[in-house]
């Protein structure tokens, strides 16, 4: 990053806009990849209580009692109200943190292979469109310095460096913007934020009749 912004010193300041800009969009598009590699999950446990205890429900009895459109034949459920259990609840909810825990451990080890393999890709295409960026510069600043006419070879010898320069930068900014997002997808796979909501319901049959 100190390189990237010597580098800059030596251009104007609507350079320097023009070249922080680039940065700034190349970093927004990695935030995007990222995100469409680590969506927001959510990952629903229930349980019922039975003569038993606390039982859990498997996936598709979970997603049948969050459904936003009830089902039109199970009349119990429809006629469920939210009520305050007269019973504790802490075992339910230790149990649901355990298996969120456990689920959320699984999935971490998943996102961060997938993100690792992702990432090694996407550093190559950075790597080769900066690497053709400053290719184009190199051949530009060889082209002029090979011209012959020696009245403009004070001003030739100051665009040769001028495109020196603008290919060292680019070069910079692609280890800046490697470095950035790199650190950026450490950080958010280590600390993605968890959040554990438990909602007590109690669902009360229809009276028949």
């Amino acid at each position: 990053m100190q390189d990237f912004a010597s580098g800059l010193d030596w251009f104007s300041a609507s350079a320097r806009q023009s070249y922080l800009a680039r940065l700034d969009e190349g970093l927004t598009a990695d935030r995007r990849w990222l995100q469409t590699l680590l969506p927001a999950r959510f990952l629903p446990k229930a349980s019922v209580l039975t003569e038993d205890g606390w039982q859990s429900l498997d996936t598709q009895q979970t997603a049948t009692l969050l459904r936003a459109r009830p089902d039109s034949t199970d009349k119990t459920r429809v006629s469920g109200r939210l009520q305050k259990l007269s019973v504790p609840v802490t075992a339910a909810c230790r149990q649901h943190d355990t298996a969120i825990e456990a689920d959320l451990k699984d999935l971490r080890t998943r996102d961060l292979h997938q993100v690792i393999t992702a990432w090694t890709a996407r550093k190559r295409v950075i790597e080769a469109e900066s690497e053709a960026l400053v290719q184009v510069f190199r051949n530009r600043g060889e082209a002029r310095a090979r011209v012959g006419n020696q009245s403009m070879a004070a001003a030739r010898r100051g665009l040769v460096e001028a495109d020196e320069r603008r290919a060292a930068l680019i070069v910079q900014m692609a280890k800046t913007r490697l470095r950035l997002t790199g650190a950026e997808i450490a950080g958010t796979i280590q600390s993605r934020p968890r959040a554990v909501l438990h909602a007590c319901l109690r669902f009360v049959a229809p009276e028949v009749g």
